[in-house]
Order: structure tokens, then sequence, then C-alpha cells
């Protein structure tokens, strides 16, 4: 993932300044690999506090907060993200793999849903 991420960095650093946006967006500093990983963790554990937590509304923000830190510490130890718990987590709902992925995510993606 890290050698992914390294390309993508280098492609938005080097492309994102062309985008023809009214304004300008600038990288002033790039994300490291930690990051980017902590930030996916992050939103993984709100992903899956907001799957679980979809058919309650009326769920108290406090209770849902408290969800997505205990998703955090169970998903992501020693700064890496554990997939095979994530893919525990999210095992009992139906994923499908977007078809216009590149073949390198579809594998990627398959490969964690057969473990």
């Amino acid at each position: 993932m890290a050698n992914l991420f390294l390309k993508f960095r280098k492609f938005l650093q080097k492309e994102l300044p062309a985008v023809p946006l009214e304004k300008r967006l600038r990288i002033k500093h790039p994300v490291t690999t930690q990051e980017m990983e902590t930030l996916i963790a992050k939103l993984l554990a709100k992903k899956i506090t907001a799957i679980t937590f979809i058919n309650q509304p009326g769920v108290d923000q406090n209770k849902k907060d408290q969800m997505v830190t205990m998703m955090l510490t169970t998903t992501y130890r020693d700064q890496r993200i554990e997939w095979e718990k994530v893919r525990l987590l999210l095992a009992p709902f139906k994923f499908e793999i977007a078809p216009e992925l590149d073949e390198e995510t579809k594998d990627w993606l398959k490969k964690l849903a057969e473990k």
C-alpha cells in the first residue's frame, strides 16, 4: 500500500496545480504514508460505525463517537491497519466491487473478501 500511495502522492504533486479550477490548489505539506494510513483507519472506523447504526437514527452522537474510537483501536494497532479485522467487521454486509476500478485494486479487494 505504501508504494501505491507514494505513486499517488507524486501524481498529486505534479498534476493538482494543473487542474483548471477557479482557485488553484497547491500542496503545501505532502501527506506522509503514515498520515494517509492513519486517515484511512479513521475513515474506516467511521464507516463501520455508520453501518452499525444505519437502522438506528435516534442513537446519541456520544455513543457513535465512542463506537468510532472503539473501532479505531480494534482495527488500527502499531500504526498499521489490521485488514483482517476490517474484513471480519464488514463481512456481514454485501460488498460489490465497482467495475470502473483498475484491475490491481479489484484483485486486492477480491483477496480481502476471500480471506
